[in-house]
């Protein structure tokens, strides 16, 4: 309407941050840490390419640092189809899916089943914890058909084997960004009671703002979405993308 703003957010790589409280991989604290671009590493660790000198998630793709490295492997820049394929091949990977099944885009990569399983075998040989936390999780669902996110939402785990091994592996990651994202739902409708809701899908949301209001809600919205929460002992904070539509 109006004299209205929408403003916005979505998680950054809010499942592998989660996937890191949880498996306590030193690598991928490294990575959030740095600010690093994840799905370029997965790329290759995937392809067994050299990684860049300059891991800026933002300065990668046009740093004079990583000239050499782009002409080397004919990087495309952030939508190059082999790092969205990376993308894809990390979340099967972390799901539970078997190195021989199929990734959505190697079709378009050209990758035969046995270049892709290879692929598919080099990340998780690059990715030890996730490797170790997949068996004691698999181990304790398959004992007691349960599982809890940090915040302790229970998922009782139904099905044949494999299907209890799946749910096991998809519950801490996307139980835990439901908790999240509902927690802060409610804080924001507590703290900030001049916003009001749009709408939200998996991990981002909208919230409409008079436009007065604007320039005040912006620090009080990020404290409460950027907050930090404490994932067994480990503090984690989940930056946010975020973004403005004024009417």
């Amino acid at each position: 309407d109006p004299g209205e703003c929408w403003i916005s957010w979505d998680w950054s790589n809010i499942e592998p941050r989660l996937k890191q409280a949880y498996t306590g991989s030193e690598y991928l604290k490294r990575v959030f840490d740095n600010g690093w671009d994840l799905h370029t590493l997965n790329f290759c660790a995937a392809f067994g390419y050299p990684v860049p000198p300059d891991l800026g998630s933002t300065s990668l793709h046009t740093s004079d640092a990583n000239r050499e490295w782009r002409q080397c492997v004919g990087w495309q820049g952030k939508e190059d189809i082999r790092r969205e394929f990376c993308k894809r091949l990390q979340y099967k990977m972390h799901y539970g899916g078997r190195p021989d099944s199929f990734t959505p885009g190697a079709n378009k990569l050209g990758l035969d089943k046995a270049r892709e399983t290879q692929a598919s075998l080099r990340y998780l040989a690059s990715r030890p914890r996730l490797t170790e936390w997949q068996r004691r999780t698999a181990g304790e669902a398959l004992q007691t058909c349960i599982s809890r996110t940090f915040m302790g939402r229970l998922r009782r785990l139904l099905g044949d084997r494999q299907s209890i091994v799946g749910q096991a592996y998809d519950h801490p990651m996307q139980g835990a960004v439901s908790d999240i994202f509902n927690l802060t739902h409610v804080r924001v409708l507590d703290e900030l009671s001049w916003l009001w809701w749009v709408y939200g899908s998996h991990d981002s949301q909208w919230w409409g703002c008079p436009n007065e209001r604007v320039a005040e809600t912006w620090p009080k919205l990020k404290a409460i979405v950027e907050q930090e929460w404490e994932i067994y002992g480990v503090r984690v904070r989940f930056p946010a993308n975020w973004k403005e539509r004024v009417a």
